[in-house]
């Protein structure tokens, strides 16, 4: 799920990719203990997943990376003259800058939620 979480996937993305990962690690773990599978364990594993991928929202990137697209597009235009680019440069390190923060003020907010919801897993 760390990777899903500095992705730019929305809510539902993580609810999805929640459940998938918890069903899917469940799943592997059952297989690999060759016995046989417990299918109301693997649901179990796949709800509370999709429900903690559901409450750490969507991943750090969602809904940030248009600034920077609009500076991006804003430097491609030919029109523009040498100091309006060094001024979207400017604009484009201080977005990439707020994104950096942002995302990693995310990340540690959301270590709580991947803790516990490994927890339960395990005891499930």
């Amino acid at each position: 799920m760390g990777a899903f979480g500095g992705s730019a996937i929305d809510r539902l993305g993580m609810t999805i990719a929640g459940g998938i990962t918890g069903s899917a690690g469940e799943l592997a773990s059952q297989l690999v203990s060759v016995g046989p599978i417990e299918w109301g364990r693997v649901i179990g594993s796949g709800a509370t997943g999709a429900l903690f991928g559901f409450i750490s929202g969507p991943g750090v990137q969602h809904g940030r990376l248009t600034n920077i697209q609009k500076v991006r597009v804003r430097q491609s235009n030919p029109n523009n003259k040498a100091r309006h680019i060094k001024n979207l440069n400017k604009q484009m390190n201080k977005y990439v800058s707020r994104l950096l923060n942002s995302g990693n003020k995310d990340i540690k907010k959301n270590i709580i939620w991947d803790v516990v919801s490994s927890i339960l897993d395990g005891l499930i």
